[in-house]
């Protein structure tokens, strides 16, 4: 019994620790809360990859998004920086689109607008050879004052045991 156990908890840690199949590239879409009333959820649509905004979380107020897309290797297929802006009545959201200082991204700043409860989609790049567009998508939600889903609590956990064993 106790081999079993001790084979269980070492296989449940490697696969914590990002040595298996779960890891942040599973992630489908993103969401990152705007303020107290209106979360962000974005995803890719077009390529199999993951995108990831730098630090997970809301950054200080004037201080960007860093919009990180990666293809299943890790490797950056287009990066880019995001204002937002909500309007006085926080109905209405703002979004401004900055080339990164590296990697494949805007040659040019963008501008769109989404409704709270509404999206927008963002043409990123045409994948070479294919022609397809790649696209990230915006949906601004009502935040709604419920408990986080466990999933998210595992996400959350995942992501610490990560950056603790691999010091980032």
């Amino acid at each position: 019994m106790k081999k079993i156990f001790c084979v269980t908890t070492v296989a449940a840690a490697g696969v914590l620790a990002g040595c298996g199949a779960v890891t942040v590239t599973h992630v489908k879409s993103q969401s990152i809360a705007l303020n107290d009333h209106a979360s962000l959820l974005m995803f890719v649509e077009g390529a199999q990859t993951s995108g990831i905004v730098g630090g997970g979380s809301r950054p200080k107020e004037g201080e960007p998004f860093h919009r990180i897309l990666r293809d299943s290797d890790g490797k950056v297929v287009f990066a880019y920086d995001l204002d937002v802006s909500s309007s006085p009545t926080g109905d209405t959201y703002s979004f401004v689109l900055k080339p990164a200082g590296a990697g494949p991204t805007f040659a040019t700043s963008r501008k769109i607008t989404a409704a709270l409860n509404g999206g927008v989609k963002v043409e990123l790049m045409e994948q070479p050879g294919t022609g397809r567009q790649i696209v990230d998508v915006f949906r601004v939600v009502k935040q709604e004052n419920e408990p986080e889903s466990f999933g998210s609590h595992l996400i959350a956990l995942h992501n610490r045991f990560f950056r603790w064993v691999h010091g980032q």
